[in-house]
């Protein structure tokens, strides 16, 4: 094996030059063709399926890339469907107050809320309220249905458990 010359490393990277395969250059012989396509109305994937056929396997988006880039099409923002505007006043029924609650009052929700103050009141450092938080909403939102459930049916009390 020869030695480290640092000249002959010197003179190939002055030498160097990457091989990068120039942008599109699959395409450009179909340049005309793509351009003729899309006059007459063709759309990325009819063109894309097209040269696949003819042995040129390419893309939709190569093909809208190419034609935005190359050919100069503007590119056309996306149809978005338009947001429903709601009214100004929004309809509230007749059970929930001004919240996204369900109903305007409810036990459950006092007794989750004197529970959550409960445990951020005592000063927990960081995140470490959040380790018991979790369980208990989740306690709540349990209680809550089963609650919910027994009004249904017409018990008016939460079944021992």
């Amino acid at each position: 094996m020869s030695t480290f010359d640092p000249t002959t490393v010197r003179k190939a990277v002055e030498e160097f030059t990457p091989r990068r395969p120039q942008k599109f250059q699959d395409l450009l012989p179909a340049k005309e063709v793509i351009a003729e396509l899309r006059q007459k109305g063709a759309s990325y994937r009819s063109i894309a399926d097209l040269l696949t056929q003819h042995c040129l396997p390419i893309s939709k988006t190569a093909i809208a890339v190419f034609c935005h880039q190359v050919l100069g099409e503007t590119v056309r923002p996306r149809k978005r469907p338009g947001r429903k505007r709601s009214s100004a006043t929004p309809d509230l029924g007749d059970l929930k107050g001004a919240s996204y609650l369900p109903q305007k009052k409810h036990p459950a929700f006092d007794r989750m809320a004197e529970d959550i103050a409960a445990i951020l009141s005592l000063n927990l450092p960081d995140q470490d309220a959040f380790q018991y938080l979790q369980p208990l909403l989740g306690f709540h939102l349990y209680l809550y249905g089963i609650e919910t459930a027994n009004n249904w049916v017409g018990e008016c009390r939460l079944a021992p458990f």
